[in-house]
């Protein structure tokens, strides 16, 4: 039994970019958000401060769940994601670890495939967004997310898979080819995530990652 971590924009949930681009086109904060990107890269704020400061824009702008299910909805799972989870489930443990937001994994029924789930969550009261909470675990917070994951569940790294995609994904990937774990490049466009790969699939079909979890 393996412990199996997926990302979830441009690897579980079809998107070409990722939740964080598509809100910020939505509501016009993208050049906001590359500033305040730079400034956590810097170090001067935190990932929490960065996620509420894109939030209170979003809120300002009249983003609630409708919102948010109806711009998320029309973004569909990739063909075979449902079908690969259910097998998956079924032989491994599987989580996920993910800069993403929870709630895409709620409008698209994936979430009750995962025993833990390493997200950014939106609270909500009703319709309207209370908060958000950060997730600790994304960009370089990906390997103690991992480490987190393979302490809980008992597990060692050459027992860890990882399916990614993002640019997000890239100083994990490297840990994980260093010390003997497996990262499957799932229809990843970053030529350094490819590499660092141990398998590459160039698919749009999520059953096509199956033959390597074996």
């Amino acid at each position: 039994m393996k412990l199996i971590c997926f990302d979830v924009d441009g690897t579980l949930i079809d998107l070409k970019t990722n939740a964080w681009f598509i809100l910020n086109r939505e509501y016009n904060f993208q050049i906001q958000d590359d500033i305040l990107f730079k400034e956590y890269r810097k170090g001067n704020i935190t990932y929490q401060e960065w996620v509420n400061q894109d939030f209170e824009h979003y809120i300002q702008m009249g983003l609630n769940k409708e919102n948010l299910k109806n711009l998320f909805n029309k973004h569909k799972t990739f063909p075979g994601a449902h079908e690969t989870l259910k097998i998956l489930k079924e032989r491994h443990i599987i989580s996920v670890l993910s800069g993403s937001i929870d709630f895409l994994l709620s409008i698209h029924a994936l979430d009750s495939f995962f025993e833990q789930v390493l997200i950014n969550r939106v609270i909500f009261d009703g319709e309207r967004i209370v908060k958000v909470e950060a997730t600790p675990y994304d960009i370089e917070g990906k390997i103690e997310g991992m480490k987190y994951l393979l302490q809980l569940t008992h597990k060692s790294i050459e027992d860890f898979i990882y399916v990614g995609d993002g640019d997000n994904d890239i100083t994990l990937s490297r840990f994980i080819k260093k010390n003997g774990g497996t990262f499957i490049a799932f229809n990843s466009r970053s030529n350094e995530l490819r590499d660092n790969a141990r398998y590459v699939v160039d698919s749009r079909d999520m059953r096509d990652v199956l033959p390597y979890t074996i």
